[in-house]
């Protein structure tokens, strides 16, 4: 009898989590995880697979692809492609997907969660009044609502749409979006306008990134940008930690040129406990973990799988989640 197709999981996990995720595994397919998070354990657990979920812990390159000869497909868990060399898997003819927009609702609530705790110093007033310390008037000065503020979304996808729909429950002056093609459409049913990158740094008071990290998108908020905004601006970051120079958020925080940030992602992941930034008050952050909630898991785990027996059966993929494309005539690697 002919072996089982293996799909690997190559992101590590909580030992609790991949047994949930194993529960949704489809028939007729054996699998595999990383089990202690390091590199040796991934090359360990690619050579064999057939297909693999990949979650973004290491870079996918060549070296990836040569332990793997028997794979023919890549599914990211999530949507960031940034650490997956698409040059050799194109070579390779090894496709690549994404589970569009899986995530969106989980990320979206965590912007606005940043948002909260940033504008009412959420972390500060917990840790202090776990001391003892109770100021309830010391940091009223520098606390703002949500209420007829400012919001700027840069990034009108999936997650920033979904941001702009619940940041109306708040009923914000204005809700001003860039992003590199305007949506009309969006405009219509969410009453968010159109601003130019640098009118809605001017102008926000909160200002949300939702944008994928390429060349384009790289270090796109530095010294300059931070120099455009409010002196009471707050800048939320769940997308990618390349598309914030932290050196200059951190000058930023520091001298006081903007009121504070919620971080969720960093240039280096894992940050180390020495990060400069941690030493500031005005900054929440988070361990990129907007997408990690139970609901999220279930949602991505089954579109992960569904792509995966789309692919094995021949079938064509949602063209939203394609990344590097299926050979026309091979179907991938042979």
């Amino acid at each position: 009898m002919a072996a089982k197709p293996r799909i690997a999981l190559i992101g590590y996990f909580a030992p609790d989590i991949i047994a949930e995720i194993t529960q949704r595994v489809p028939p007729g397919f054996e699998f595999d995880a990383v089990r202690d998070g390091s590199r040796e354990e991934l090359m360990r657990v690619v050579k064999d697979a057939d297909y693999f979920i990949g979650f973004g812990e290491w870079k996918i390159g060549a070296d990836v692809l040569a332990a793997a000869p028997r794979l023919k497909f890549i599914q990211k868990w999530g949507i960031g492609v940034d650490k997956y060399d698409q040059d050799a898997l194109r070579a390779a003819g090894i496709p690549l997907a994404i589970t569009t927009a899986a995530n969106a609702v989980a990320v979206a609530e965590h912007a606005l969660t940043l948002m909260l705790a940033a504008c009412r110093h959420v972390v500060v007033l917990d840790r202090t009044t776990r001391a003892g310390r109770f100021l309830k008037t010391e940091l009223r000065m520098t606390s703002f609502e949500l209420y007829r503020k400012t919001i700027g979304i840069i990034g009108l996808g999936n997650i920033g749409k979904r941001v702009a729909k619940r940041v109306l429950a708040f009923e914000p002056q204005r809700v001003l979006y860039h992003d590199i093609v305007r949506q009309e459409q969006a405009e219509r049913e969410l009453g968010v306008q159109f601003a130019a990158r640098d009118e809605l740094l001017r102008e926000a008071d909160i200002i949300t990134l939702h944008v994928p990290l390429d060349a384009s998108t790289r270090k796109m908020i530095g010294a300059r940008e931070f120099g455009l905004m409010k002196k009471t601006a707050i800048l939320i970051n769940t997308c990618r930690g390349g598309v914030v120079d932290e050196d200059a958020l951190h000058d930023a925080l520091r001298d006081q040129r903007i009121l504070g940030a919620g971080i969720d992602v960093f240039e280096r992941e894992p940050t180390m406990a020495d990060n400069p930034l941690f030493a500031l008050d005005n900054i929440v952050v988070t361990p990129h973990a907007a997408g990690a909630t139970f609901e999220n898991l279930g949602n991505v785990a089954q579109h992960c799988f569904d792509n995966i027996v789309r692919f094995a059966a021949g079938k064509p993929l949602p063209a939203a989640d394609i990344i590097v494309p299926p050979r026309a005539a091979a179907g991938g690697r042979t």
